[in-house]
């Protein structure tokens, strides 16, 4: 018989037909707690892609390996499932191109005004108009990045940044001032946002990175900054940042990541103008949908033969597992 694996979301249909002589595919039909829990009974693993509710373990006892779409850890209870003896791994670094790509995207069009060009055109057709806001748009040369997380998501964003537009790249974070890229000047993280033009976030999100970007801190950045969230919603407290950009403090920002997905309707950063919204994408690509779904499935199956993987997020559980 075939494990069975529940998709939270759907996956790349290439990655489907791949494995669909190995793999019995079961999808949840929402992302409800209650409609994961259902659709998981009678599942042999957990392919994840929405968060997941922290008795999951308990309430599916046949899951037997939970695999993240992805590298963040923040949508399991990886705490819960060490606890229930079930493996958890996920696929760290490959979609940190396509990430930092999108960043990369995303400072373009907060330098070059594109949010104000774009939406005078769509609102007014004021031809004019827009052509005048292009007038006050920035370059990338010559500027400073402040990229705060100096993982795999940091460091192609870093090199990206410097070998293309010749921007000086500060960094902080936990390789900051032990393991720097080349190139990168480590700072603590008050100068970083003192100095950078565009402030970038590249975290995990942790209990010491809960929150990080707040109102005392966006206090401190200097005129004309911009923010681009890469990480998680849960790194910035979102009524700061929208306050901020409300009254100036930041010129702009471009958030990929929030505390609530999908962003529900009256959330204050649907009325910030300065705001470039798009729906956590940054990671999504042809290439790395492929990759990311053809290594959490592999590391399950890797699992459910009695084999280690290569990414086991808790290997405690290793010789007791499910």
């Amino acid at each position: 018989m075939k494990p069975r694996l529940l998709l939270t979301l759907p996956i790349s249909p290439n990655v489907m037909e791949r494995f669909q002589d190995e793999v019995e595919f079961v999808s949840a039909p929402g992302r409800s707690p209650d409609q994961i829990r259902a659709a998981a009974q009678n599942c042999d693993g957990i392919i994840v892609r929405v968060p997941l509710p922290q008795d999951i373990c308990d309430a599916a006892p046949s899951v037997r390996v939970i695999a993240r779409h992805g590298a963040g850890l923040d949508m399991i209870p990886v705490d819960a499932a060490t606890r229930a003896n079930v493996p958890v791994v996920n696929v760290p670094g490959v979609n940190a191109r396509s990430v930092a790509e999108h960043g990369l995207m995303q400072m373009l069009r907060l330098a070059r005004n594109e949010h104000v060009v774009s939406g005078t055109l769509s609102r007014t057709g004021g031809w004019e108009e827009a052509r005048t806001a292009a007038n006050q748009a920035d370059e990338l040369q010559g500027r400073t990045a402040g990229i705060i997380g100096l993982g795999n998501v940091g460091r192609a964003l870093a090199h990206l940044l410097q070998g293309g537009f010749d921007m000086q790249v500060l960094g902080t974070g936990r390789a900051a001032g032990t393991d720097l890229p080349d190139g990168v000047t480590g700072v603590p993280l008050d100068e970083l946002v003192s100095r950078s033009d565009f402030i970038i976030l590249c975290v995990p999100l942790t209990p010491g990175t809960c929150g990080m970007i707040n109102a005392a801190l966006l206090g401190r950045v200097k005129p004309g900054a911009r923010l681009v969230n890469l990480a998680r919603g849960g790194v910035t407290v979102e009524a700061d940042v929208a306050a901020a950009l409300r009254d100036g403090t930041l010129a702009g920002a471009a958030i990929d990541v929030f505390e609530t997905q999908p962003l529900p309707d009256g959330h204050p950063f649907w009325d910030c103008p300065n705001l470039l919204i798009s729906p956590h994408i940054a990671g999504a690509s042809r290439s790395s949908m492929s990759a990311m779904g053809n290594g959490a499935i592999g590391q399950c199956l890797q699992v459910l033969r009695g084999e280690r993987p290569a990414h086991l997020v808790n290997p405690e559980v290793w010789e007791t597992r499910r």
